[in-house]
Order: structure tokens, then sequence, then C-alpha cells
């Protein structure tokens, strides 16, 4: 009888093995709650929460982020004033505290949204970090990377130009240094303007994660 038991207890420790495997591996592949209140799926960019740059009247905003981001789970809060360009919003989830902040800008004088940007209120504690390795799987391949510089630093961003969409990062660098990309690198926001409209165009073409060139 002792070595069926001793069969049967080897078979409950294996099963019991696997299941916590399978629990970590799960855990390990849930999205980050900041990446799932993007709604990225919702419609193709440059469209974003049924906002589109050049299409979606100004007087509509308000409804589509209601829409998107119901009471009581989400708080939608217009924080506008005077000394903000376009029309600052804060968008807040009670369950999982992630937070974005919306800017909105128009053309003079326009009815139409102009441009959005959508930032990453960064939070540890919420889940409020996004990666490139979570981006790139619901944005696609981007056409090219570009460089965004001050006196002293730089910062790498994305480009989908036929979406109308730039990704900023969190991170910089020194303008001296090679400029690199990895799956953990943090996303700051994105911001999206009317497809047809002219953006630079990027500086490297996009060959997956790593080092591009000195940016010197």
């Amino acid at each position: 009888m002792r070595r069926p038991l001793s069969r049967i207890g080897f078979l409950i420790v294996i099963i019991a093995f696997s299941t916590a495997v399978a629990i970590a591996a799960g855990r390990s592949q849930l999205a980050p709650p900041i990446l799932t209140m993007l709604h990225l799926s919702a419609c193709d960019l440059p469209c974003w929460n049924s906002i589109t740059p050049g299409i979606t009247p100004l007087t509509a905003i308000d409804a589509a982020l209601h829409n998107a981001y119901p009471a009581p789970r989400y708080s939608v809060q217009d924080l506008s004033n005077s000394s903000i360009a376009g029309q600052y919003i804060l968008i807040s989830d009670h369950v999982s505290g992630a937070q974005l902040h919306l800017f909105v800008y128009s053309e003079k004088a326009s009815p139409l949204v102009g441009s959005i940007y959508v930032g990453i209120i960064s939070n540890a504690a919420t889940g409020g970090h996004l990666y490139t390795g979570n981006l790139i799987p619901h944005s696609g391949t981007p056409e090219g990377v570009g460089v965004h510089f001050s006196e002293v630093q730089a910062e790498p961003t994305l480009y989908y130009r036929d979406r109308g969409t730039l990704v900023f990062f969190r991170n910089r660098t020194g303008w001296s240094e090679p400029l690199r990309l990895s799956t953990h690198t943090e996303i700051a926001g994105f911001r999206v303007w009317d497809a047809d409209s002219v953006i630079e165009p990027p500086k490297y073409d996009w060959q997956g994660f790593g080092r591009y060139a000195s940016i010197r």
C-alpha cells in the first residue's frame, strides 16, 4: 500500500506545482491596469475612444469620455484654466487607482479637435506604468524612431506616421550617448493628430528593440 500512496502523493505535488506555475504565468501576462484603461482596441488610431482629430467636434468630447469611462468606477474631471493651452481633463480609475491626463487642442477658431495628448500618470502601486512591450502588440509596428532634443538630453519617440501618432517616453539620455529602446522602456504618453497632417519623419527606421545610433 505504501508504494501506491507514495505515487499518489507525488502526483499531488506535481499537480500543485503545475497549478502554481500556471497561476504565476497567468499573472505575469495580465495587462497592466493603465493599458486596459487606455482602450486602445476601441477604435483604430488616430481615433481614440471615439475621438478623432480633424473630425470630432469639441462639443462631443464630454459625452465620448463619459461613455468610455462611466461612473462610479471612473471620474472625468475638467481641470481647464486660463494658464493651460487647450482643454485639460483628468481621468481616474477608482478601482485600480490608475490615472490619465488628457490635453485636447484645436486650431484657432476651429470647432473640431485638432490633436489630443494622452499622458500616463506613473504610479507603481496602481499599475500606472506602460512599456513598449505592452504597447506594440496593440498598436502595431511603428514606422520609425525619432528623437526630441534639449540642450543636454534627448527623448526617443515612436512614429506611426500613417496613423498620425507619436509615442513619447519617460526616460531620457545624454545627447552624446547611443539611443536605445527595449521592451521595458517606459511610455509617458502619446499624441494623436489628424492622419492627413504632416508629422516630422522618423530619424531612424524601426528595426526592433536595441541600439539605433549615436545621437551626437
